[in-house]
């Protein structure tokens, strides 16, 4: 090889590194968000689709979950996400303002409920509920009327009628 292949050989690679750099550097710049979709007992759920929407720009992408309930969106701009997963007969879990920064890699994971299911506020009247005092350590119990009365204590005596609370043993 002569002095003036070598030179354009070299002015060839130089121009290559050249523009190759840019290239890497948007590489850096993009995030990646990824995760995985489940129910609320923890199975996966397949074939889930996520949509990430740049909120900015309204911008959009999607995809499905593998056999694993994974899903990996990548190369995305970086800024403020809404991203939602969604599958048949569940309810959409969406998940808003997710500020991102260049080079970040955010794991987000989903859990989907069955679609129509609403959960009730059940309030427990204080009347209903059994009373404690736990400003005293004494431990103590009733014997109804009931009780005594229906016991197969042969005695009656008061303190054969303890013995039946729970907790409460004879000493040695």
């Amino acid at each position: 090889m002569c002095s003036s292949q070598k030179l354009i050989l070299l002015l060839v690679l130089a121009s290559f590194s050249v523009i190759a750099s840019p290239l890497i550097a948007q590489d850096l710049d993009n995030i990646t968000i990824s995760g995985r979709v489940t129910d609320q007992n923890g199975a996966v759920i397949p074939g889930a689709i996520v949509t990430a929407t740049l909120v900015k720009t309204k911008v959009e992408r999607t995809v499905v979950t593998d056999d694993d309930g994974r899903y990996k969106l990548i190369q995305l701009e970086p800024g403020v996400y809404s991203i939602k997963a969604s599958f048949t007969n569940f309810a959409t879990e969406e998940k808003t303002d997710l500020t991102t920064v260049a080079g970040q890699n955010v794991q987000l994971n989903f859990t989907l409920t069955p679609a129509g299911v609403t959960a009730e506020t059940v309030i427990v009247n204080a009347a209903e509920a059994p009373q404690v005092d736990t400003s005293r350590t004494v431990v103590g119990g009733t014997v109804t009327t009931h009780e005594i009365e229906s016991l197969p204590v042969n005695s009656r005596s008061p303190i054969d009628l303890i013995f039946t609370l729970g907790g409460v043993s004879e000493e040695p």
